[in-house]
């Protein structure tokens, strides 16, 4: 291998070794949520499902870490100025770039600083060159958004600012306090803007906002709590729990409908300052564009517990049949254990991994669970087996097949142009490591290896559709 790729070589195995993009995973032995759980002093916004995934293979050399959350450093001084409560603050995003958006933003003065040291900020939006949407009203569940064509994995839906940022957590005792300052920040938004969010829907009066009290009529406050995503990229200090969050609401973002079975996930990008919305299925021009609302992988008991927090019923077909749903969510594992495994005892067979996770996806296909963290690491599985079986061109094709996963979960395109070189996978420290003979097994290999080629490619690309009309 030529020397000159030492720097790509590194950049492959920090890539194989260090995959941590967040997910938000409710704990499964947790106690359903109660009305409580939703009060003021709480998490009261439901977060994006993304992935978070970490090498299967164990580091064998140098002191790669394996961090359960993206790095946050933090500037004590720039910390020392924050003050303790949030506090609206000038147009984060002026009329420069009205074309691509207006935020304001209820922030502490310190993190407001901190967003604009970032390099570039605000980077421009990227948007699909053909519109992939529109909103219409429905005679059954309200606003929706729905695919104005056909859409492939990964494919870019919307790129949107928010309308208004501010705090996940409120105080408790003086709630009246959020209301006021949004409707500051609004005060600041050019009247046309104003106007888009107090349309949105407030699910605990069941109305548009008419400038309410809290007597009865919806509030600005409430429209926040019912539309806004979690930003867990953007934060005051270091956060132990939901304090020093922010939450965001966005005019297009608020009118996707929830489902337990999404063919889409959102995610915030903070050097854009914006939400994405990527297919993580095919979806079929006229189709509903949804996306999850909690964690997909939960029981429907719970599941419906938070959505009755809402004030809405889901319908999927996996709520129509709970009994049948649960079953299958019970057989969905991670497959670390088989793969630790696999890697320990040399007896079993080379696809014994593989095997497993083709079986695992074919059922979260079936069930609609591409959204699902656990569906990534099947990816991520069948990639790293082929990496330790000496397999560059099919670990590229089910690293393709990961990196569409996170660039749909993240909007993150760096992974996906990493993991379709194939030439960069025999850098890894696990090449070939599973391999009893290499030189014979190498030489076999080459043999069939354009048939499994051919066959998992065809299938790759039945499920990408129109991607490359993105972008």
């Amino acid at each position: 291998m030529d020397r000159a790729s030492d720097t790509e070589a590194e950049r492959i195995r920090d890539l194989f070794e260090n995959i941590t993009i967040e997910e938000f995973h409710d704990d499964e032995d947790s106690d359903v949520p109660t009305e409580s759980d939703f009060s003021s002093d709480k998490t009261f916004l439901l977060a994006p499902n993304v992935l978070k995934l970490r090498s299967l293979i164990p580091a064998t050399k140098g002191t790669a870490s394996y961090p359960n959350k993206v790095s946050r450093s933090t500037n004590s001084k720039t910390e020392s100025v924050i003050s303790n409560v949030s506090q609206p603050y000038p147009t984060l995003l002026s009329s420069k770039y009205l074309d691509d958006g207006w935020t304001e933003c209820i922030i502490r003065l310190g993190t407001n600083n901190k967003i604009k040291q970032i390099e570039g900020f605000p980077m421009p939006l990227q948007r699909p060159k053909v519109a992939a949407y529109h909103i219409k009203e429905t005679d059954d569940i309200g606003f929706g958004m729905f695919a104005a064509r056909r859409l492939g994995i990964s494919d870019l839906i919307l790129n949107e600012r928010p309308l208004v940022l501010g705090p996940l957590t409120v105080d408790p005792d003086n709630p009246i306090n959020m209301e006021k300052y949004i409707k500051d920040a609004l005060d600041r938004l050019p009247d046309a803007l104003a106007a888009k969010y107090r349309a949105l829907f407030d699910c605990h009066t069941g109305t548009e906002c008419a400038e309410g009290d809290g007597s009865g009529n919806s509030t600005l406050f409430g429209i926040f709590r019912t539309n806004a995503f979690r930003v867990d990229t953007l934060y005051d200090s270091e956060p132990t729990d939901d304090n020093g969050l922010y939450c965001a609401v966005g005019e297009n973002t608020s009118r996707i409908n929830h489902s337990c079975r999404p063919n889409a996930l959102v995610s915030f990008h903070l050097d854009a300052f914006s939400f994405q919305v990527r297919a993580i299925r095919q979806i079929e021009e006229g189709e509903e564009i949804v996306i999850p609302y909690c964690d997909i992988m939960l029981p429907h008991k719970k599941r419906d517990a938070i959505f009755r927090n809402f004030h809405f019923e889901c319908v999927c077909q996996s709520c129509q049949d709970p009994a049948a749903s649960d079953a299958i969510r019970s057989t969905i594992t991670s497959p670390s254990a088989i793969f630790k495994q696999w890697l320990d005892d040399r007896s079993l067979p080379g696809d014994y991994v593989i095997r497993h996770s083709l079986s695992q996806i074919d059922t979260m296909l079936r069930e609609g669970m591409e959204g699902s963290a656990v569906y990534g690491e099947h990816l991520q599985a069948i990639m790293e087996s082929y990496i330790c079986l000496g397999d560059s061109g099919l670990a590229s094709i089910w690293g393709v097949k990961l990196g569409r996963a996170l660039l749909a979960s993240a909007g993150d395109t760096k992974n996906l142009e990493l993991m379709s070189d194939g030439h960069l996978y025999p850098y890894h420290e696990a090449w070939q490591s599973r391999m009893k003979n290499k030189s014979k097994k190498k030489r076999k290999g080459k043999k069939s290896r354009s048939q499994k080629e051919r066959q998992v490619h065809d299938n790759e690309e039945g499920e990408l559709g129109n991607a490359s009309e993105d972008e």
